[in-house]
């Protein structure tokens, strides 16, 4: 795929900013007011940005402080911070930014930098092996960087340890690693960011040979020239809570030696044409990968392999792998194997058989399993919602989770479904209760506490009450009820009943309150 057909002309509307911290007033009437003092640029260890130019004069001062000046200015542990109001796009006129020194910067979620095609944008790189850098960028789009023959058009990192946190790269292109390439020296942690629509020889928003570490980030939209996939990782590789899809290209390719780690993450929409026949569409293993709860579903490989392709090493546990478009969904010449708790396509390849695993006809993946496509359902990322009361609801087991990849709370037990282990979801996304069901949950709560027959009726009143009032939408009266369910539950504790158990009782009906918008 020509990287040119990824290109995007941004709709740039630069600002033009005046009245820059600490600019004087030229006029020779004396100003009526005094003016607030201001602190000098790097006074503290903060400079602030507050000019869009680049590169700029040379220096760092109130007057004019450009993102390379700031950046150059910076001293080791110090900030670079955005003028108040300033927003914008810099565009960049004289190469890379290097950042080479113990830094943050942080431009608010206000600043796009781009760099015209012409270069990198930013080059991460300490000198001493012994002692990494120690960096942490946040807030920035990087916008339109490429390295023609080189690695990283986004961003280059060597011998660091970054921290990228709400940075959006799209439209950046390389060799190795369109969006981003970390080294072997490299240690990357990505939050709450993106890689969009960027283009490399090989891997097409990340390369890795180091240990890189996505945290409810996304991946879409970006491809290769050989297939490589949008993430191709020859290092360590954590992906968690995230959303890796949308492309012409296998999800994420990992080499030979490589380990990769998907928790409570979503892979779909990855595909492969019929021309790059064996290629794996969602994950395409040659080293380890081991995938705990996640989704991996309407990934597409006419001739290849739907979902997941294993020529190494691959244990999967109560995870979703069915509704994929491949022959088969699982293949290559290992076997994926089955911790448990995992729900595939019946006939799909994946030969799932341990305690919990369920083989479902492809017919009903998408009206009993899933329902909908990749929507926005909460969170930072996109995922693939539960059909609820399904094949995949409380049948799963997730020990240690304490929340989906949405950050949602997990795991939720719904009273009238059985449970096949722990009351956890199969896959990346826990279905949460409505109000009634939350209701009915805390009722069956209180008939297994054994209570006195009088203490038990008296409560689960208050709960039918609620119940009833939730169903004809008397929010107020909903309210009423469950306020005195807890306050008859705290009047118990020491008499009739435990603390252990009224706090659980309470807090459950307090969470209730509280989503209903109880006073």
């Amino acid at each position: 795929m020509s990287p040119h057909l990824l290109r995007r002309t941004p709709l740039l509307v630069p600002l033009l900013l005046t009245a820059l911290a600490g600019c004087t007033d030229t006029d020779t009437t004396a100003p009526r007011f005094a003016p607030k003092p201001q602190l000098a640029q790097g006074a503290g260890g903060v400079w602030t940005v507050n000019s869009l130019a680049d590169p700029g004069g040379g220096g760092c001062d109130d007057t004019e402080c450009t993102l390379r000046e700031a950046i150059g200015s910076a001293g080791p542990g110090h900030q670079v911070v955005v003028a108040s109001g300033l927003q914008g796009t810099i565009t960049l006129t004289a190469g890379e930014i290097v950042i080479n020194r113990n830094v943050s910067v942080d431009g608010g979620g206000r600043i796009a930098v781009n760099a015209q095609e012409t270069t990198r944008i930013f080059h991460v790189a300490g000198s001493d092996i012994a002692t990494p850098i120690v960096v942490t960028v946040a807030g920035l789009s990087l916008e339109h960087g490429r390295e023609g023959l080189g690695d990283g058009g986004g961003i280059l990192v060597e011998v660091a340890n970054l921290t990228l946190r709400d940075v959006h790269l799209r439209w950046n292109e390389a060799n190795r690693g369109g969006g981003m390439f970390a080294a072997a020296t490299a240690a990357v942690t990505i939050n709450s960011s993106s890689f969009e629509s960027s283009y490399g020889s090989t891997g097409g928003a990340l390369y890795n040979l180091g240990a890189v570490t996505l945290v409810g980030s996304s991946v879409i939209l970006s491809a290769t020239q050989f297939k490589s996939g949008q993430i191709a990782n020859h290092g360590t590789l954590s992906v968690i809570a995230s959303m890796i899809g949308a492309a012409f290209e296998p999800g994420i390719v990992n080499h030979p030696g490589a380990t990769a780690t998907i928790m409570r993450t979503t892979l779909s929409g990855n595909s492969v044409v019929a021309e790059d026949p064996g290629l794996g569409a969602a994950i395409h293993n040659l080293g380890t990968v081991v995938m705990r709860s996640s989704t991996i579903s309407a990934n597409a490989s006419p001739t290849g392999v739907g979902g997941l392709y294993n020529a190494g090493s691959m244990t999967v546990s109560n995870s979703i792998v069915a509704g994929n478009n491949g022959n088969p969904e699982c293949g290559g010449p290992s076997p994926v194997m089955s911790l448990g708790y995992n729900l595939t396509s019946a006939g799909g390849g994946c030969a799932f058989s341990a305690v919990g695993d369920q083989q479902v006809p492809l017919p009903v993946i998408f009206t009993n399993v899933l329902v909908g496509g990749l929507e926005d359902n909460g969170g930072l990322t996109k995922t693939l919602a539960l059909t609820p009361g399904g094949l995949a609801v409380d049948r799963g087991s997730c020990p240690g989770e304490t929340m989906d990849q949405r950050g949602a709370p997990r795991p939720v037990d719904n009273p009238s479904v059985s449970n096949a282990a722990d009351g956890c979801d199969i896959g990346a996304f826990e279905l949460q209760l409505t109000s009634a069901e939350q209701v009915t949950a805390l009722t069956v709560s209180v008939s297994s506490l054994g209570l006195a027959s009088g203490t038990a009726s008296s409560l689960r009143a208050k709960l039918t009450a609620a119940l009833s009032a939730i169903e004809a939408g008397d929010i107020a009266g909903a309210c009423t009820s469950l306020t005195g369910f807890t306050n008859e539950v705290r009047a118990l504790v020491g008499k009739k009943m435990s603390a252990t158990d009224a706090s659980a009782l309470t807090a459950k009906a307090d969470a209730l309150k509280s989503s209903l918008g109880c006073p």
